[in-house]
């Protein structure tokens, strides 16, 4: 159970971090 949660966690942050760095790219933070 815990290594599922792991990876569970595991791929959401990367998946956060690519939405992050595409929207960075997209649009620049003011």
């Amino acid at each position: 159970m815990l290594m599922i949660f792991q990876l569970y966690g595991l791929l959401r942050v990367t998946e956060i971090a690519t939405l992050l760095m595409k929207g960075e790219e997209n649009r620049p933070l003011r």
